[in-house]
């Protein structure tokens, strides 16, 4: 049995497709590191425009591959400027409502209302929540549709020979020859199964594979107050993503190397699976925002 057409005929143009893909990514903004921390958003943090002849159909991934997570801290806006018609928006604010949790986005798909051609595309960054700032790449991905294929035209000879009245009789094998005929079939159909049985377990491999998944950052602001010496600290969770120990006299704060072995006897804020967790001599306490708990002369406030 022979691999069916319409198959090779699909490995071949995801193929195309594939080179396709990889040769024309268009980077829009670079990655950007996380800035330094502030008390107030900064905004814009960059922009930048790009003149470009696209198709009707792009991908915006982080990876040239258009297989990257989205993430940005905040905002990222694309417009879409074609040379005739109305400017297209595409935006995602990738913070939740209070600005401590960055939920990163699937490559995206967007569809350009005006059709291939020309378009001005620029993309906006946008810090909207203290304390920081941070952006993945952004690569746009034209996705051009499959080549027609050309039909195929027949030939048609200029003399035209007479059909012929006669019947044909083929001559009867031996059986000998009826047996080797039947082995060399057989060996050949083994063959061509060989390739398309290895595709095959590909694929599976392939569409089983699973999904890379971002894991959540350890974020937010704590406000540490000492009652008894009157000492004042404040700790950005983003600098200790294994969890913090906070001791007094003086007051400090010393990065965990591990969750799962904080100090014996000593007051621990530490990465939990819904935000951060107080750990210490009492039983371990989530930590809400806007919430002040007490740990002995320890005033202790998220935000």
């Amino acid at each position: 049995m022979y691999p069916s057409p319409h198959l090779v005929g699909l490995l071949l143009v995801t193929g195309t497709l594939f080179i396709h893909t990889q040769s024309n990514a268009i980077l829009l903004a670079p990655a950007i590191s996380e800035a330094e921390p502030a008390l107030q958003a900064r905004g814009i943090f960059y922009q930048q425009s790009h003149a470009l002849d696209l198709p009707s159909r792009v991908r915006i991934a982080s990876s040239p591959d258009g297989t990257g997570m989205l993430c940005t801290d905040d905002e990222v806006r694309l417009h879409f400027q074609p040379a005739q018609g109305a400017l297209q928006m595409w935006q995602h604010l990738f913070a939740d409502p209070e600005g401590h949790t960055i939920r990163c986005l699937p490559p995206q798909e967007i569809d350009l209302a005006a059709g291939a051609g020309r378009y001005t595309v620029t993309i906006t960054l946008t810090d909207q929540f203290a304390d920081t700032f941070s952006s993945s790449s952004y690569y746009l991905i034209p996705l051009y549709p499959p080549p027609t294929p050309s039909p195929t035209r027949s030939v048609a000879s200029s003399q035209h020979s007479p059909t012929p009245t006669a019947t044909i009789l083929l001559p009867r094998s031996t059986p000998n020859q009826n047996t080797e005929s039947g082995g060399s079939d057989l060996t050949r159909s083994l063959w061509w199964w060989v390739p398309v049985a290895t595709l095959v377990f590909l694929i599976l491999i392939l569409r089983l594979r699973p999904q890379r998944i971002t894991p959540p950052r350890f974020q937010g602001i704590i406000d540490l107050r000492d009652r008894e010496t009157g000492e004042h600290r404040t700790i950005l969770l983003h600098n200790y993503p294994a969890g913090v120990a906070i001791t007094r006299q003086p007051l400090d704060c010393t990065p965990l190397r591990s969750p799962r072995s904080p100090p014996a006897a000593s007051t621990c804020i530490l990465p939990g699976p819904n935000g951060a967790v107080l750990s210490g001599e009492t039983q371990p306490t989530p930590l809400i925002p806007g919430e002040v708990v007490m740990m002995s002369h320890l005033e202790i406030r998220m935000r």
